[in-house]
């Protein structure tokens, strides 16, 4: 392998899931430690591979700032960036350079991920990998893919073309900054290209609270996305954001309150345990949609500028 990866993992507060991430890299150089109080940094520093590797510690700033902090290191050639929830299959790197290899040493290359195989997944678990997290299965293996797929779960990035378009915008909180990245490399014509091979497993256990709570977090993300891509509402869904006091944003608060979504989240558990899945979808579409725009009205709000003073004299 000619050229070298610097592989970027921003961590917070998963020591044990990371571990088991080192275990499954060869070639691992950096690692952002983005805050974490349950010892991360200290475990870092007791290990002793037979790779290069540098633990970066700092205040909590988010998976963005944690990047950006780990781009600025980096030494190799590309940027490697995977979540420290995935291990990486055995064979991931090589399958990043070999998917430069057969194309543009410049592209993107975006990898695949998926849960581990002795993962017990739950018909809910999924069904948010296909719907919310990842949609790989109708991907072909060399594929020019759109900006719109580029997930730093599993990507690799040549780091002059990161560092020209400005790297990771430090604006997002949770969610999107991988978007905004991907879609400013697709500006710059730098091509995404589909890794089927470059697999990541992602070691994480999700069920319905849990991910109720992540679309929240990620539509006050979409928020920011919004105020800074006015001209891609549709991407994020901000057209479907009823306008308040209207009559459909009175009739969907109707529907869908807190005390309704608390009954629906019951009812969807108990009849994808009764093996309707495909009512438990229909379900769990409304359920994620009422947090992930209850979380953008937030968002939408928290960015709105100041009222403007009134220019009428004081009577």
């Amino acid at each position: 392998m000619a050229q070298g990866y610097s592989v970027i993992i921003p961590t917070y507060n998963r020591r044990e899931g990371l571990a088991l991430v080192l275990s499954g890299l060869a070639a691992q150089d950096v690692i952002v430690d983005d805050g974490s109080s349950d010892g991360t940094a200290d475990w870092v520093r007791q290990q002793t591979p037979s790779h290069p590797l540098r633990l970066l510690e700092g205040r909590r700033g988010g998976p963005a700032a944690a990047r950006n902090a780990g781009i600025e290191v980096a030494e190799g050639r590309y940027a490697l960036f995977l979540c420290d929830d995935i291990e990486a299959h055995p064979a991931l790197i090589r399958a990043h350079h070999e998917c430069r290899d057969a194309g543009a040493l410049d592209c993107c290359v975006q990898g695949r991920v998926d849960w581990p195989p002795d993962t017990e997944v739950t018909h809910f678990m999924d069904f948010a990998l296909k719907h919310y997290h990842w949609s790989f299965d109708d991907l072909a293996d060399g594929q020019q893919l759109d900006w719109r797929h580029f997930v730093t779960s599993n990507a690799s990035v040549d780091l002059a073309a990161l560092r020209a378009v400005g790297s990771f915008d430090q604006g997002f909180t949770y969610g999107f900054e991988d978007t905004d990245l991907g879609l400013r490399l697709d500006g710059a014509g730098t091509p995404l290209i589909y890794a089927d091979r470059a697999l990541g497993w992602h070691h994480h256990v999700i069920d319905l609270p849990s991910y109720c709570r992540r679309e929240e977090a990620i539509g006050r993300s979409a928020a920011y996305f919004a105020r800074k891509h006015p001209d891609l509402p549709q991407y994020i869904g901000r057209d479907k954001l009823p306008r308040p006091g209207s009559l459909r944003w009175l009739i969907k608060g109707m529907a869908r309150n807190r005390l309704n979504i608390a009954l629906w989240r019951s009812l969807a558990n108990g009849i994808d345990r009764a093996g309707m899945s495909r009512a438990a979808e229909t379900l769990y579409f409304q359920i994620l949609s009422y947090y992930y725009y209850r979380g953008m009205a937030s968002g939408l709000r928290e960015l709105a500028p100041p009222a403007e003073p009134s220019l009428n004299p004081e009577p």
